[in-house]
């Protein structure tokens, strides 16, 4: 499709409009939703005006040169709302009670749902990626979902009440000797991925990087007789990669946050691996989690970032393919 220019202002509504008397009544809109643009929304900059097609008064430029077809703008201010959702409280040992480890034997992990874990009774599929997270999988702060408009159905939203992602983390007892934790799982889009935790000796308990949002195993990589419990972490992923703080706005405790203090840039290690970051970044609060507490996070993608978007390479949104 070539590129297209048309005078405004633009009106655009769903099928509430009120019915006004000796007017026809409007017209009904099954599919009333919020509208989308690819990339997002542009201000075109006035000083140069949108000179499609290079038609226009020579005398409007320097010595009557005539422009080529272009718009020059200033990217989209508006901010993506990823998250608004209060976590689950933390916790050393929602995924996995305390227990003796043997190397290479996945941990037992917890087999009811309770304290911001679920135990899936049934396969999940994502439909932004068609990937499929199986039946038993822990579930961290709910299943992802959609926010449907209109009565098709046919434009969604991504639900910012349930796409917490968040580390774990491993709690070692008196006298443990600490070792290497493999867990395994996948990301919030149903991306599988692992992530290698070296947990500290004694009763301390050590935090992940990565962003979780479904656990499938948690297997140690030594023996040792004295007993480890997984839980979760108050570091939180962001859903769009974030590479500076200031692209980002995170609220939490119902207060923006002012300080980078506790932000992660998202890693962009390629290929990643089962010791490198998170893809997108993860901020940490500086008060713990309660259960009412709510985060929030907006994130406005860079023009870099929206330039470098193809069909096939994703990566500049939503940072490289986790492992």
């Amino acid at each position: 499709m070539s590129l297209e220019a048309k005078a405004g202002p633009d009106l655009i509504w769903g099928e509430l409009a009120p019915v006004v008397a000796g007017y026809p009544p409007p017209d009904y809109n099954a599919d009333r939703a919020p509208s989308g643009a690819d990339l997002g929304w542009g201000v075109i900059d006035p000083r140069y005006g949108y000179r499609i097609g290079g038609a226009m008064n020579p005398d409007a430029l320097p010595g009557g040169a005539q422009p080529n077809p272009l718009a020059i703008l200033f990217a989209s201010a508006a901010e993506l709302q990823c998250i608004d959702q209060a976590p689950s409280a933390i916790a050393t040992a929602n995924i996995a009670a305390l227990q003796a480890v043997a190397s290479g034997t996945a941990m037992t992990l917890v087999a009811s749902s309770g304290a911001g874990i679920a135990v899936m009774s049934a396969a999940l599929a994502i439909p932004q990626t068609g990937l499929v997270v199986p039946s038993g999988t822990l579930a961290i702060d709910g299943l992802p979902g959609l926010v449907s408009f209109g009565t098709t159905g046919a434009i969604a939203v991504m639900d910012p009440t349930h796409q917490i992602a968040r580390a774990i983390s491993i709690t070692g007892s008196a006298s443990a000797t600490g070792g290497a934790f493999l867990v395994a799982g996948f990301d919030m889009y149903g991306q599988p991925q692992t992530e290698q935790i070296a947990a500290g000796a004694g009763a301390v308990t050590t935090n992940g990087r990565k962003g979780w949002k479904f656990i499938a195993s948690v297997t140690p990589q030594f023996t040792d007789a004295h007993d480890y419990s997984i839980g979760t972490a108050d570091i939180y992923e962001f859903p769009v990669r974030v590479l500076e703080f200031p692209m980002a706005t995170v609220g939490w405790a119902n207060a923006i946050v002012a300080a980078a203090t506790g932000f992660t840039a998202a890693d962009t290690t390629s290929p990643a691996t089962s010791t490198t970051g998170s893809v997108r970044g993860t901020y940490a609060p500086q008060s713990a989690s309660d259960g009412t507490k709510v985060l929030q996070m907006f994130v406005t993608p860079r023009v870099a970032d929206l330039a470098a978007v193809t069909p096939g390479n994703m990566t500049s949104l939503f940072g490289v393919t986790p492992a």
